[in-house]
């Protein structure tokens, strides 16, 4: 920082050399780079209404008017012998998915089940400029209490988690829904540190052991980098899904865009 007596010599200098036309045509020029920059309002319409996300990319919507919108469908644990149940639907305008329903105990394994809605819709998203951030999802929530929310991407070349019944490997994670007033959508952030190819049936968390001795693995970058994603694995991206998975209860989850972004 210089000294005051340099910053008024400066403050001369400009003066000195500057004509009130010149700076009025200098603010001039300001005002209409100003003009020029799209309004608040501008922006959550670019962007179906949800909350904008400074350096990211949109990797799914759901008003069905752009080439990012797949189709969804909704599976529970009954495939295992569960009882939960859950539904997926579209708002009443179409401008975002709705997946609600009850995660029951499933009988024989004495522990909480699964919903699932998943993308269906063959497609290849490229979210590898972002390795370094993660899956930011624009949601709300009627259930903030409800605790098995979790999100996962399946990916060509994952590996298959310990003991997996799907045609390709996913990486999972978990996350929670904060209540908003007045219906205001919130964003959630998920680094992609935090998600793990790793993750087990039982719980759907990478931290937990099965009933047969495998402990899961989490991702870190020293230890068990293999279960991690890699920019390889984010560059073809081929599904998405919601869970309520491994906690008993009500859920009620309200999503408008998936996107990926630095954080």
């Amino acid at each position: 920082r210089a000294p005051a007596e340099d910053r008024s010599d400066w403050t001369a200098a400009w003066h000195s050399h500057t004509s009130p036309t010149a700076t009025m045509l200098a603010l001039v020029a300001l005002a209409g780079v100003a003009a020029a920059l799209p309004p608040v309002e501008q922006l959550l319409q670019q962007h179906g209404g949800a909350p904008f996300v400074a350096d990211s990319v949109v990797l799914a919507t759901f008003s069905g008017d752009d080439e990012t919108s797949y189709t969804w469908t909704e599976m529970n644990d009954p495939v295992m012998g569960g009882q939960s149940v859950g539904t997926w639907s579209l708002s009443s305008d179409g401008a975002w998915g709705v997946f609600d329903g009850t995660v029951k105990n499933v009988t024989f394994l004495n522990a909480p089940g699964f919903c699932q809605a998943l993308t269906s819709s063959v497609f290849r998203a490229d979210a590898s400029p972002y390795l370094a951030g993660g899956i930011a999802l624009t949601v709300r929530t009627t259930t903030p209490e409800y605790k098995g929310y979790k999100f996962s991407f399946n990916a060509i070349g994952a590996p298959r988690h310990h003991g997996g019944h799907e045609a390709t490997g996913s990486y999972k994670t978990s996350f929670a829904v904060a209540s908003a007033a007045n219906d205001e959508w919130t964003v959630v952030t998920m680094p992609f540190s935090s998600f793990s190819s790793d993750w087990s049936d039982y719980t759907g968390e990478c931290s937990t052991q099965d009933p047969d001795g495998y402990q899961h693995q989490c991702c870190d970058a020293e230890t068990s980098p293999d279960v991690c994603p890699d920019a390889a694995r984010l560059a073809q991206i081929t599904g998405f899904s919601l869970w309520a998975e491994g906690a008993e209860g009500d859920f009620h989850l309200e999503i408008k865009q998936i996107a990926a972004a630095m954080m």
